[in-house]
């Protein structure tokens, strides 16, 4: 199909490529499990760092429930870049998270 006089690209076997109007980005980061949290995602090892793509306007809280696969009641810290994030914080390209078990004690 030709739009504006040009053609659309094809991959190989014939069919269309996906535009990027068709398609979200996504967005690399690396992500950390510490202190326990490893038992959730077995195949991380407890500081491992692990990069991720998630679809782009995905929030601090989205990384926790469906990137590491934490309960949703399941109290967690949670640094951005080394910083204490909110869950509702985009994550951005690049973005370091690490998630830690809150402890208490005296």
């Amino acid at each position: 199909m030709e739009v504006g006089g040009e053609r659309e690209p094809r991959a190989a076997s014939g069919e269309r490529e996906p535009s990027a109007e068709r398609t979200a980005p996504g967005v690399a980061v690396t992500v950390r499990l510490h202190l326990g949290l490893e038992q959730f995602r077995p195949r991380i090892a407890t500081g491992l760092a692990v990069p991720v793509s998630v679809p782009a306007g995905t929030t601090v809280a989205g990384v926790v429930a469906d990137v590491c696969g934490l309960p949703d009641r399941m109290r967690v810290l949670v640094t951005v870049n080394g910083n204490t994030s909110r869950p509702t914080d985009l994550v951005g390209e690049g973005d370091q998270i690490r998630l830690f078990m809150p402890l208490s004690g005296g």
